[in-house]
């Protein structure tokens, strides 16, 4: 078996897998720009984008895009420097 590490809080994600269901959905991963990502780091990811365009009321799918991109990058970046 693959020991999958989420690369922002570099844990290894037991039993993980892409398939998604209820009964594995906290087991599950994500790959964002070749990042591995566990569910409460994806989580929180989403929740910092979506604080970001909360204010706003129109925007653009490629500004979401590049937002994502950024930000994805400072949590991947931070979590190196640990």
């Amino acid at each position: 078996m693959t020991n999958i590490i989420c690369d922002i809080c570099k844990k290894p994600i037991p039993y993980a897998t892409r398939n998604w269901s209820w009964k594995t959905r906290y087991a599950r991963y994500d790959t964002l720009k070749s990042k591995d990502l566990c569910p409460a780091c994806l989580e929180a990811l989403d929740g910092s984008v979506r604080n970001h365009f909360e204010s706003k009321e129109n925007f653009g799918f490629m500004e979401y895009k590049s937002t994502l991109d950024s930000s994805l990058k400072k949590s991947t970046e931070g979590s190196r420097r640990k």
